[in-house]
């Protein structure tokens, strides 16, 4: 019996590392521009507010939406937080229970889903703050960006500037 239990601990162990470091991404790529899609993250979008023509209403907007994301989910976090000690407890344990093992790793996983659900609403709910002219200025303004970073990182690389391919 105990001979299948340590690979299974283990699996299960680095499952949850997996989760802990894709699934929990730092604030600083919170609702990050995706290719393909326009920016929305908060901070960016207020930085370049007078650049895409942000109205103080917009920003207030903004501001509030963003503020009711983030509260909104601390206690959603703080749950989910607590389950992975209590999963990190259990597995611990010289026998675990494999019942309560899997029922806490579903609960935790269900949690990851609401709160990718959650980024992916209050990402609509601000995009439909703007309007389809600022929508389209933001696009062109990531697009100025993301040219500029990849001369910056080709000017980084070891011989000088290269020709990349684009997508």
């Amino acid at each position: 019996m105990k001979s299948y239990l340590m690979p299974v601990v283990i699996v299960v162990a680095v499952l949850i590392a997996a989760t802990a470091v894709f699934a929990q991404p730092g604030e600083r790529s919170r609702l990050r521009a995706r290719p393909g899609k326009p920016g929305l993250r908060p901070e960016m979008l207020l930085k370049v507010a007078d650049e895409i023509g942000l109205t103080d209403e917009q920003r207030e907007q903004i501001k509030d939406t963003w503020a009711s994301h983030k509260k909104s989910t601390i206690k959603l976090k703080s749950a989910k937080e607590e389950e992975q000690v209590d999963l990190e407890t259990e597995l611990a344990s010289d026998s675990p229970n494999m019942k309560k093992v899997k029922s806490l790793i579903l609960d935790i996983a269900e949690k990851n889903g609401e709160l990718k659900y959650m980024e992916i609403e209050v990402m609509q709910d601000i995009k439909s703050i703007l309007t389809d002219e600022q929508l389209e200025k933001l696009k062109n303004l990531r697009e100025e960006f993301r040219e500029k970073r990849q001369e910056r990182i080709q000017e980084m690389r070891p011989g000088g500037p290269r020709m990349m391919p684009r997508k």
